[in-house]
């Protein structure tokens, strides 16, 4: 026969009050100058999107248009120090759009522009260069 647990009774509505910290929150982002807040990608390359933080143990999430983004193939969440990376692999024209970059609620938020043209009903080759010249010509 199995012995009776005894469990805490719920101590409901006796929690103390929260008081307002006097401190204003932490700069967990770091909204730096060399941070590219536009970046601009070639089909089928990959794109790279930079977050500095303040502390090398502040947690970031990435989001794509709103949606929470999980490492996977597709996408990569790197942490180095206090720089949080995400590479979007393999970019198509469905990549480009808004992504943040989140610290318990201050974002950063990063335009992705993908630049080349998919081929028509072509599987195979994902993307058609003009001739071979280059997406982005030398200046």
């Amino acid at each position: 026969h199995s012995k009776a647990v005894m469990w805490p009774r719920s101590t409901c509505g006796t929690q103390p009050e929260l008081t307002p910290s006097p401190h204003p929150p932490r700069q967990l982002l770091l909204l730096g100058e060399k941070v590219q807040k536009e970046v601009k990608a070639v089909l089928t390359e990959s794109a790279t999107l930079t977050c500095e933080v303040a502390q090398d143990t502040t947690e970031v999430k990435w989001y794509k248009d709103g949606k929470l983004l999980v490492s996977s193939r597709k996408f990569k969440i790197e942490t180095l120090g206090k720089t949080r990376r995400l590479v979007v692999g393999q970019l198509e024209k469905k990549d480009a759009g808004e992504y943040i970059c989140e610290a318990a609620g201050q974002k950063m938020t990063f335009k992705l522009e993908v630049k080349g043209e998919q081929c028509p009903g072509d599987v195979e080759q994902e993307w058609c260069g003009d001739q071979g010249q280059q997406a982005f010509p030398d200046p």
